[in-house]
């Protein structure tokens, strides 16, 4: 959106609290809520202390034919997944051979959320890469039996922004709400009722859910080059990984 003229710049007051990463260098967007990929696994049939620790673990000959990923063509969770497990290989060609040997260890590609839970609870498949926040609403809401793995080698964080569209005709009112639906007491809620990490400091650790992990480890990621080059990766995982590792 920034890139393509439609919002406006505006410097919340909070705005020198945040990580500069997790805004835009113009002000046209800031981070509001940080969303952590990880390890997720049905507790029905896999305990805690056998399930993967890292993502490497995923590889594991143990769990062929046991792992279900999102299809990442229609999922930003899964493409930012795709794009971090390229990004923290030593090369991009190393990179695509890890997802062909994950490839090798998937049962199949679920089409959306919904469908993954429901072959994740049938133990189509125990093991899967998602998100922290839906691990805890499918939980709440349908009752699934999930776990999940804060991997050592972390977590890349999905970025959740506001900003204000550019030409609102009523400007003044867009950055009062700004301001409010970033406050504490709005990070509060939405940690409460959505899960939600706050992407800033300063909203107290006391009001959070006692639940939500305090701590995730981040995998850094470059962004920019992502930007740039997710679209292809996603071409090219669709055309010469998705099936082709004999999973």
């Amino acid at each position: 959106g920034a890139e393509q003229n439609l919002l406006d710049p505006y410097e919340p007051t909070w705005a020198a609290t945040l990580d500069p990463a997790r805004r835009d260098a113009q002000h046209r967007w800031y981070g509001q809520y940080l969303t952590p990929a990880l390890i997720v696994y049905n507790t029905d049939a896999v305990s805690a202390s056998e399930a993967p620790r890292d993502w490497d673990d995923l590889l594991d000959a143990k769990w062929k034919g046991r792992i279900l990923v999102r299809d990442p063509l229609s999922s930003g969770t899964m493409r930012t997944f795709i794009a971090a497990m390229l990004l923290r290989a030593p090369t991009l060609d190393e990179g695509w051979a890890w997802l062909r040997r994950l490839d090798a260890n998937t049962e199949g590609y679920p089409a959306n959320p919904a469908l993954l839970f429901r072959q994740f609870q049938a133990q189509e498949g125990v093991i899967t890469p998602w998100n922290l926040r839906d691990v805890f609403i499918q939980r709440r809401d349908h009752g699934y039996k999930l776990g999940y793995v804060l991997p050592r080698s972390g977590c890349p964080m999905i970025l959740d922004a506001i900003a204000i569209v550019h030409g609102a005709p009523h400007p003044q009112a867009a950055r009062i709400f700004y301001e409010w639906a970033t406050a504490n007491a709005q990070m509060v809620w939405a940690a409460k009722e959505f899960y939600c990490l706050p992407a800033r400091p300063g909203v107290p650790q006391a009001q959070m859910p006692p639940d939500l992990p305090a701590e995730v480890p981040e995998m850094k990621l470059d962004w920019a080059r992502i930007r740039l080059e997710l679209d292809g990766w996603m071409d090219t995982w669709n055309r010469s990984v998705k099936g082709k590792g004999g999973g």
